[in-house]
């Protein structure tokens, strides 16, 4: 596609990346070389507002799009979109991209573009552009990228402990980080005491798993920006079944016979333990269903351990279409509810023609839900109780309370 092809303003969100001397490095549709033209005239508009108010372009409306700019050094982000997203959010989606291109290239490309401004970064990218898709996708479809925190499979905890328990005795060589994923959601991690990964980081990790077959092992560079910006890790990716991965990180690169004798290793023990199997068993109870008729759908969002939960969307919310609009009013409310309130408890109330939003945020928690139009505000609060105390009986299951350490 170009930009005279028909379906080109049909699309729901544009992103582009370009360098700060113009050259285009990646286009969510279309031929990036074919869109040489469009390039410049974006990175025209941000050198002109840059040199004529000494500041940098945020956003732009034009009728019902909205363009929105997030400027790094070398690097410029642009997406446009009639998403009704706070351009905030927008901006922090455009964020994730930045710390996606450095997990491929390292910060080292700033100073390549400082030296070479009109290098050509596609050649270095090649290959790469599933991880930069599914990673859009999932800005705009997974509420634990969003919320920029970690979903946790459900799970007794006693299993969660006992795959915890096998992950921790395989500490081997360079081995600096072991993960088990299930279904895309975390089931336990072990890491060294002086390192901790954040929800963003393990949100890039697991984007390398969804770009992967899952009838393949995979031994991938990858560099975490908030653990070293200048450097990679070494990540082997397995997958156990079609749906559990397993991946170690290690600090060389010369370490794959070893990573595959570790994974060799978890997976007898986890199927001695009898923990591969309570695992695949679990997998379909993950989902859950919320059961009063006047609450359609909730977020639940722990501060301490940085994790949420929510219930499978449910009618109202069955296409793609009204689940996206579902999760950009939370966004709306959260983003609504911060800037309004700087006190520690604070509620807000959003009512559409479709439902009402209520966004609860404590000093421990944050909820989202979503409520039929009819229902009052005192039976809203009633069930945001009920949702709270419910979730604190369950959190074992719901949450990792307790990850361990090397």
């Amino acid at each position: 596609e170009d930009i005279e092809h028909p379906n080109w303003p049909n699309h729901f969100k544009h992103v582009f990346i370009l360098t700060s001397a113009g050259r285009p490095i990646y286009s969510r549709y279309g031929d990036e070389y074919k869109l040489v033209n469009l390039f410049a005239v974006m990175s025209a508009i941000i050198s002109f507002s840059n040199d004529k108010n000494n500041d940098s372009i945020r956003a732009i409306t034009a009728g019902d799009h909205k363009f929105v700019f997030h400027l790094e050094a070398n690097l410029f982000y642009v997406c446009v979109t009639k998403s009704q997203q706070p351009d905030n959010i927008i901006r922090k989606e455009l964020k994730y991209l930045h710390n996606q291109i450095f997990s491929i290239l390292t910060s080292g490309v700033e100073n390549i573009l400082q030296r070479r401004p009109y290098f050509d970064l596609l050649y270095l990218l090649g290959g790469t552009d599933i991880l930069i898709n599914n990673l859009i996708t999932s800005l705009g479809q997974d509420p634990s990228i969003q919320m920029d925190a970690l979903e946790c499979l459900r799970l007794p905890p006693a299993t969660r402990t006992t795959i915890g328990n096998v992950l921790q005795q395989e500490k081997k060589g360079n081995l600096l980080f072991s993960l088990l994923i299930a279904n895309n959601r975390l089931v336990n991690l072990v890491r060294p005491k002086r390192y901790n990964l954040i929800a963003q980081v393990l949100n890039l990790v697991n984007n390398y798993n969804l770009s992967k077959s899952p009838s393949s092992n995979g031994w991938i560079p990858i560099c975490l920006p908030h653990f070293n910006s200048r450097g990679f890790l070494h990540q082997y990716v397995c997958f156990l079944t079609p749906s559990i991965c397993l991946i170690l990180l290690s600090t060389k690169s010369d370490d794959l016979i070893l990573m595959s004798a570790v994974k060799d290793n978890i997976f007898k023990n986890l199927f001695m333990t009898s923990s591969l199997e309570q695992l695949v068993n679990a997998l379909p109870k993950h989902h859950y269903n919320v059961s009063r008729s006047e609450l359609y759908h909730f977020l639940y969002k722990s501060l301490s351990l940085n994790q949420i939960t929510s219930p499978m969307f449910s009618p109202p919310y069955h296409s793609l279409k009204h689940r996206r609009r579902l999760l950009a009013l939370y966004q709306y409310v959260r983003e609504r509810a911060h800037i309004l309130n700087s006190k520690p408890h604070k509620v807000f109330f959003l009512a559409t023609g479709f439902e009402k939003i209520v966004g609860w945020i404590t000093a421990g928690f944050e909820l989202y839900a979503a409520f039929s139009p009819l229902a009052s505000k005192s039976k809203c609060i009633e069930t945001c109780n009920i949702i709270s105390r419910w979730i604190d009986k369950e959190e074992s299951t719901l949450f990792l309370l307790s990850a361990p350490l090397w």
